[in-house]
């Protein structure tokens, strides 16, 4: 036997509103009921109907009573500025359900506003479950109302507060199974009366999503030692460098430094073994990623992340590491600068995480940290740049199974990915610490005035100022935090590569030019080099005298040719780097690659093109020097055999 469905719809002025009950007899769907609340009862008879219209007054809208006296299996609600799509519109709703399994459908609208329909095209069935309903009613206004809903019939009974938002939550609280069916099934009429239904934090505060089972005592901290934890990628395994050499530099405590890895080339294997033989207070240990734990990882890349997988690693960390009661989390695009035991010794509570407010958005309001946490949890938004894990907490509760399913259900609500995750996920079980142990470069102004030393610096976001980019534009605060993250690398850089020294020359008569190759030399990750200027009788522009590794050139040095001359070069230098044009170097690493190169085939003598062209093509080019050679390397042995070539650059 065919399912009944019983559609309810009240109707003020007939007139005006009549396409909403002209859509409801048209439906093919062959056991329906109308029950109509309007007081305009002679109209009704205008409209021929194979469905059986019940008339009650207008007063008795959704009155329990009526409700209760209803025999139906399903009910479906529509308001007066409200109507069908198609006549086959309800049918698909009820098919699709019954498909589904679900106890609840909720329908995407079309929007009629001033005459134009807006369509949302996004042609799928979606579960909502309890991770993620919050968030649909949060963003749309559909789950705001009972209309566009089809429920099975008993949650006729909740239908009883006068707000439609309070009834919406309540049945869908209730409902096990609910799906989003986003086949724009019915219009609303947007018009004076009619608007789509504003968001109330009155009606729901932001639920808990971390079902705690087990409460226990602060956790205490290892005394004799510090436990740090990284992601590490291809790609940014180059910074891991200068992170790593800071904690090394300023802290008192011991440190296990865990690297987080999936993979691992030879080339970033020899960057880690290198980095390790200058290193004393900092010990590295390696933690890769099983093919079991990368599997379930990969479901979030499946739900639509924009991050790299990498970043999600340290979900696992509870897991991967059963005997440690707290871990420290830190990003690669960060620097150390001060010591991190006050906050490795800071105490949870009863809180799961220890981080920094994200400042940039606890100070407006309007940011999406209020949008999805209200005003209460909003203000406490963090940045997951540094974090600090109460391991025994997240194991206890087993934390891992609930985060992972809880983002594979939200992240389409995000916009900072896991940094989001945390914080929604989290929010009411993280303790805030003072800004300096996260001090955002890119949002130094927001920042409120810090009561301590600066502990890290942050050099975070897609258009932030990162040390390796080319950020001459910065103003002279922001750029002295640039500076002194460069300094961190080429004292670092410094001792990984001691055996390879680099003289770069630069042709200085052009100012302009000059400033950009300094700048673009200066975000290198290689910074084994010195740096001379030629042919410029007199240059003092501030830009390049700040340069930390800039060396000023006698005026009557100006000759190439003397300079080479000079026998400082031949002791103090291995090779020699010559740029005589405007270079853009693609990569910050591509001094590092050139060193690579000329060291690993043992260059004696060779002129590269430079300008944008990627290092892998730089060795099918051939020796000769043409007229858009930008770079020239040159070691010290083959000076004399080229002095005339150089003299004609003169």
């Amino acid at each position: 036997m065919i399912e009944k469905i019983a559609v309810i719809i009240s109707i003020s002025d007939m007139e005006k509103y009549h396409k909403s009950i002209e859509s409801l007899v048209s439906q093919s769907y062959n056991n329906m009921e109308i029950l109509l609340f309007t007081d305009d009862f002679l109209r009704v008879e205008n409209f021929k109907s194979p469905h059986k219209i019940q008339l009650f007054p207008l007063k008795d809208y959704l009155n329990k009573e009526i409700l209760a006296s209803c025999e139906t299996d399903y009910l479906f609600v529509l308001q007066e500025n409200e109507f069908l799509s198609y006549p086959d519109s309800l049918e698909k709703m009820y098919s699709e359900m019954k498909r589904q399994q679900a106890d609840c459908s909720i329908s995407t609208a079309v929007l009629l506003k001033d005459g134009e329909y807006h369509f949302r095209f996004n042609p799928e069935i979606i579960e909502v479950n309890g991770n993620n309903r919050f968030f649909y009613t949060r963003k749309y206004f559909e789950f705001r109302k009972i209309s566009g809903m089809l429920m099975k019939s008993e949650y006729r009974f909740l239908i009883a507060e006068p707000n439609q938002q309070e009834i919406a939550t309540e049945i869908l609280k209730k409902s096990e199974h609910v799906i989003f069916d986003c086949h724009n099934h019915y219009v609303f009429q947007e018009d004076d009366a009619y608007s789509s239904e504003a968001y109330s934090w009155m009606t729901e505060k932001l639920p808990d999503f971390i079902k705690v089972k087990t409460y226990l005592d602060d956790c205490q901290a290892p005394q004799s030692k510090m436990s740090v934890a990284v992601c590490l990628n291809t790609n940014y395994a180059k910074y891991l460098p200068t992170l790593v050499y800071s904690l090394e530099k300023n802290n008192s405590l011991p440190i296990d430094l865990y690297i987080m890895y999936r993979e691992i080339d030879a080339e970033m294997l020899n960057l880690i073994h290198n980095l390790a033989d200058h290193l004393r207070k900092v010990q590295i240990l390696f933690l890769p990623i099983s093919t079991y734990h990368y599997n379930l990882l990969s479901a979030i890349n499946r739900a639509g992340t924009k991050l790299p997988l990498e970043t999600y690693y340290r979900f696992l960390l509870p897991e991967l590491l059963p005997d440690l009661p707290r871990i420290l989390y830190l990003d690669l695009d960060m620097l150390v600068v001060g010591d991190l035991s006050q906050l490795w010794y800071e105490s949870f509570g009863e809180n799961f995480l220890i981080g920094v407010a994200d400042y940039p958005l606890t100070s407006n309001p309007k940011s999406w940290a209020y949008y999805f946490l209200d005003d209460k949890y909003g203000s406490s938004y963090i940045n997951a740049g540094m974090l600090l894990y109460d391991l025994r907490k997240f194991r206890a509760n087993h934390i891992f199974e609930q985060l992972l399913q809880f983002v594979l259900d939200t992240s389409v609500f995000y916009v900072l990915d896991d940094q989001d995750a945390y914080n929604m996920f989290f929010h009411g079980w993280i303790r805030l610490v003072d800004g300096s142990f996260n001090f955002v470069v890119s949002s130094m102004d927001l920042h409120p005035v810090l009561t301590d030393p600066l502990r890290v610096i942050h050099y975070c976001g897609y258009s932030a100022p990162k040390p390796w980019r080319n950020l001459s534009y910065l103003d002279k605060k922001q750029y002295e935090l640039v500076e002194h993250y460069r300094q961190y690398k080429q004292q670092i850089d410094k001792k990984m590569y001691r055996d390879c020294k680099l003289a770069i020359f630069i042709d200085g008569q052009e100012e302009t030019i000059c400033e950009n190759v300094l700048e673009n030399l200066a975000k290198q990750s290689f910074l084994h080099f010195d740096v001379y200027l030629y042919r410029c009788a007199n240059y003092s522009s501030p830009n390049v005298i700040s340069i930390n590794h800039l060396h000023d050139v006698d005026d009557k040095a100006c000759l190439l040719t003397t300079i080479i001359e000079n026998e400082v070069l031949y002791k103090e230098y291995d090779y020699l780097v010559f740029i005589t044009k405007d270079v853009i170097f693609e990569s910050d690493d591509w001094l590092r690659q050139l060193v690579y190169y000329v060291y690993d085939f043992n260059i004696q003598e060779r002129r590269l093109v430079a300008d944008r062209l990627p290092i892998e093509q730089l060795s099918e080019l051939d020796d000769s020097i043409s007229s858009n050679q930008v770079v020239s390397v040159v070691s010290k042995q083959s000076l004399t055999r080229i002095k005339g070539e150089i003299n004609n650059w003169e």
